[in-house]
Parts: structure tokens; sequence; C-alpha cells
């Protein structure tokens, strides 16, 4: 949150935003992280874009538990 005061944009801090959030389960504010992430830019990083898909895939699949 800290880093993304300012407006901050950019996909790797937001996809790093998700992740943080889904730890500490936050979940809605993952998914809203990571599909910002994910609507910057889908290959902002051939390691994290991926890994961004799969949580939200994850989120998907547990939806409601």
């Amino acid at each position: 949150r800290e880093a993304l005061r300012l407006g901050s944009r950019d996909p790797h801090f937001l996809f790093h935003a998700g992740a943080v959030a889904l730890a500490v389960g936050e979940r809605e504010e993952a998914r809203t992280y990571l599909e910002a992430s994910l609507a910057a830019n889908p290959e902002f990083s051939v390691r994290d874009a991926p890994e961004a898909r799969r949580l939200l895939n994850e989120l998907d699949e547990n939806r409601g538990r």
C-alpha cells in the first residue's frame, strides 16, 4: 500500500501488492491488485505475470470458502 499510495500503476508494484494482500487473507484486495497488474500489461514479467494469473485462478477456485 505504501508503494502505491502516490498512485503508481506499475504492474510490478500492483502484482506484489496483490500477492501480499493474498498472503494476509485480503482476498478481494488481492484480486483487485492482481487484475490491475495484468490489465496494465498482461506480459509485464516473464515470471510474475503467469504467477498473477495463477493466483487469480486460485482465488476463483476458492471463491466462497
